[in-house]
């Protein structure tokens, strides 16, 4: 069989590493022992003592000039791995660059710990996100008005959690609010908590600060007492009475009739004191 040229530059290579792992050459170049039959003994009668000194520096000379031989030949050694990767992908990259054609194709997604992620959708993501990318008109206009319907919904749903957290108390205050918005009339909140006999001013009060801080409401006021609603969120507007007329069916299947009655009593009072106002106003 006829090897072909990078057949060969392997076979070298890896013949190169099978000799570079078997072979220590610590141990090829070791020094020769001190003291051993080269050297003459010294004689007690004869003066040798520049003799002695020539020897020792022989053999200290024997100890060390091979050591940068053996540092060179095995960092060669260490080098062959990298070397023969290198090499094994060069002779075998038209195998490799028909294998990765082949495969890439199918992986077109891939299981990560937030789920699936889709390759393709990924980069053209990544697209959409350069400055260079062209941004379809319409596309663009369809874009924005899905995130805006997902920011409205997720308004509203904050509005309607917002009420059905809210005390029956709190209940009461946003309805005062949202009339005497909606008919444009200011109200003294302490003549309110005294028509009505179960809240106190403090707590109305601090709802309509409460509410104002969540940007449900804003008011105008002199003096914390007659307060003027200049704005209402328009789910609060659209919702309030929904939320009313949901607590008072809670309030009839879990606590009876009777609450249920003096629930609504106490809106009544409101409603009479919000009507009191306007007949003023005519």
């Amino acid at each position: 069989m006829k090897l072909t040229k990078n057949l060969r530059l392997v076979i070298f290579m890896c013949s190169l590493l099978v000799i570079g792992l078997l072979v220590s050459f610590q141990n090829c170049f070791a020094a020769p022992v001190i003291g051993s039959t080269n050297t003459a003994p010294a004689s007690s009668s004869i003066n040798i003592g520049p003799f002695i000194g020539q020897e020792v520096a022989k053999e200290n000379h024997s100890a060390t000039g091979y050591e940068w031989m053996v540092i060179i030949l095995d960092f060669i050694k260490n080098s062959l791995w990298p070397i023969l990767v290198v090499v094994l992908v060069y002779v075998y990259r038209n195998a490799i660059k028909t294998f990765l054609e082949k495969k890439l194709p199918d992986l077109t997604s891939a299981q990560t710990p937030l789920g699936s992620f889709e390759f393709d959708k990924g980069i053209a993501s990544k697209k959409m996100d350069t400055p260079e990318a062209e941004v379809n008109p319409l596309q663009a206009k369809i874009n924005e008005k899905g995130e805006q319907e997902i920011i409205t919904n997720f308004v509203k749903n904050v509005t309607m959690e917002f009420l059905r957290a809210s005390s029956w108390n709190g209940l009461k205050v946003l309805y005062l609010c949202t009339e005497c918005h909606r008919k444009k009339l200011a109200f003294d909140l302490k003549q309110v908590c005294a028509s009505d006999g179960s809240m106190s001013y403090d707590y109305a009060f601090g709802y309509v600060v409460a509410s104002c801080s969540a940007q449900f409401l804003r008011y105008e006021s002199p003096d914390n007492i007659n307060i003027k609603i200049v704005l209402v969120h328009g789910d609060l507007q659209d919702e309030i009475m929904r939320a009313i007329e949901a607590r008072l069916e809670f309030v009839l299947k879990t606590q009876g009739k009777d609450v249920e009655s003096d629930f609504k009593s106490q809106l009544g009072k409101i409603a009479n004191y919000i009507a009191s106002l306007e007949s003023i106003k005519k």
